[in-house]
């Protein structure tokens, strides 16, 4: 695929990922998650991506408290291993909620 240097972004180095990759860094990232709360933290990071890191903005989105969003932000790091915090372990998990059944939309 060609693409001028202006046209790259997050998605866009996403999608050059196999899918099958990208499913098994989601699998690898959430191995420790049941079903249900991999659903609810992905909801919460494609939140929390969704609103650029705006806590505000994404608990309002998610109809909870800033603190709720919070617990689930602390929740997400601890049952992964991943921080929000680390530009790296963000992409990881930025890959991990893209390769959901629902994208992160703009």
């Amino acid at each position: 695929q060609i693409a001028r240097y202006t046209d790259c972004s997050a998605e866009f180095v996403i999608g050059c990922i196999p899918d099958a990759v990208r499913r098994n860094i989601s699998r690898q990232i959430f191995a420790s998650c049941k079903a249900e709360e991999q659903e609810q933290l992905c909801e919460t990071l494609r939140l929390y991506f969704r609103h650029g890191g705006d806590i505000d903005a994404a608990s309002r989105a998610a109809y909870v408290h800033k603190n709720t969003f919070y617990y689930r932000i602390g929740r997400l790091e601890k049952l992964t291993g991943y921080s929000l915090r680390k530009p790296d372990e963000q992409f990881l998990l930025y890959i991990a909620a893209c390769s959901q059944d629902e994208p992160v939309p703009d």
